[in-house]
């Protein structure tokens, strides 16, 4: 086997889209140069993965993405701890075994070069000179290689990776995606996310109402996310009603609150409750969804239900949504039928608010999961859209709609269709 030493290779991460599509992928492809070299031979193992440009690929699979917090970086991490870490016990299909090793990486963008240097050195690990702990180096890793396939600016990755080694995974995550809290309010549970912003090196602040921002130190948000995200009942200080919350970063601004002013906190924070949120968001992204193929997609009532039509190329899909919003997570909440023929009797359901049922034979419904079990049911409407718009490509991916195809499209009258309540 050869010893040739392997001065600078290119590296080429795949990974898979968030929907129900398996051969869909995002990709970013950077330069790698290992020190000491690594001998040739160490490669070999990926030899199967070099791809016609010279690239050694590592092709990320989108498995056990159901309940994490972040899916995305929770299955990049093992296939970056094979790059970048080395081998031992719990990873043994690392390309190298040395602790004493650096690895420079870099990139070509827009705007120069994005470079930066991890260092492993007996057992200790660190990111340009800065130590840090094992967990959250990978977390890191995983978070820049995620990023690079989307940003194209060298000097937002620096500051996303300065960001990155200031705070915690938790507070990033709070960061990008707001802080989860929960409540009780007359017996009832409430989630909401909190708006959150960095104020300073060591501190954040949270949106408690409108325009009601107060400071909390990385730590303690660290902490607060760890009882509220996580779940861990050993951050119980948290576990604090929204005044209490209140009292705790900042009795001055307790002391003042009025009775009004608590309304007005209540309301706020029923505004951001999550599930409220998540399902305005994925029924706006429904609605403009329409509005940008008109031609190709229309919202209706089924029943007491809203649903889309959808104007594939081999047939025309009618995804349903539940009865009521569930209260439970699933991978499937919708319901997906093929528009297989026409049922030749009219008037069929003598009740029926929707013509699609009484004219037409819906065939299903077709299992398609979600690769995330806590999709909600507007997002879950867009990702089976997406796909059947090119039901061609997503009869090879989706063995599961094949059995429901018609022999020819059969094409659903649009004037049949209830629209009433749908903008």
């Amino acid at each position: 086997m050869s010893n040739t030493k392997v001065k600078t290779m290119k590296m080429k991460f795949k990974i898979p889209t968030p929907d129900d599509r398996q051969d869909q992928f995002y990709s970013t492809s950077f330069l790698v140069k290992y020190i000491p070299e690594i001998p040739e031979s160490l490669f070999q193992r990926f030899k199967r993965h070099k791809n016609q440009f010279g690239e050694y690929e590592y092709v990320v699979q989108p498995g056990g993405m159901s309940s994490a917090v972040e899916p995305t970086i929770d299955i990049l991490i093992p296939h970056v701890k094979r790059a970048f870490f080395p081998r031992n016990r719990m990873n043994k299909y690392s390309v190298f075994s040395d602790e004493n090793q650096s690895i420079l990486v870099s990139r070509k963008m827009q705007d120069g070069m994005f470079t930066f240097l991890l260092q492993h050195e007996e057992g200790k690990v660190s990111i340009n000179s800065k130590r840090l702990t094992k967990a959250n180096s990978e977390y890191i890793m995983a978070k820049l290689v995620n990023r690079m396939c989307f940003e194209k600016s060298a000097k937002t990755m620096i500051e996303y990776l300065d960001t990155l080694m200031v705070v915690s995974p938790r507070v990033l995550y709070a960061l990008e995606n707001r802080t989860p809290y929960s409540f009780f309010n007359e017996g009832r549970k409430i989630n909401v996310r909190l708006n959150t912003k960095r104020i300073s090196e060591k501190e954040c602040a949270l949106e408690i109402s409108d325009s009601l921002w107060l400071p909390i130190s990385n730590k303690d948000l660290d902490s607060f996310l760890r009882f509220h995200r996580d779940r861990n009942n050993r951050s119980k200080k948290w576990n604090l009603s929204p005044l209490n919350l209140i009292k705790v970063l900042d009795p001055t601004t307790f002391l003042e609150m009025s009775e009004s002013t608590i309304k007005v906190m209540h309301s706020f924070l029923d505004q951001n409750r999550t599930k409220k949120i998540v399902e305005e968001r994925a029924q706006k992204l429904l609605t403009e969804m329409g509005k940008k193929f008109p031609t190709k997609l229309t919202l209706f009532n089924y029943y007491d239900r809203k649903a889309l039509l959808v104007n594939g190329q081999l047939s025309d899909w009618v995804i349903i949504a539940p009865e009521r919003n569930p209260d439970r997570a699933s991978h499937q909440l919708v319901e997906v039928y093929s528009i297989k023929n026409e049922t030749g009797v009219e008037g069929e359901k003598e009740n029926s608010k929707s013509s699609v049922h009484q004219y037409y034979h819906m065939s299903g419904p077709i299992c398609i999961d979600n690769i995330h079990n806590n999709s909600s049911v507007g997002d879950q409407m867009v990702s089976r859209a997406l796909a059947l718009l090119n039901d061609k490509q997503a009869v090879e991916a989706i063995y599961t709609i094949r059995s429901h195809l018609p022999s020819s499209p059969l094409r659903v009258d649009k004037s049949l269709l209830s629209k009433e309540g749908i903008n």
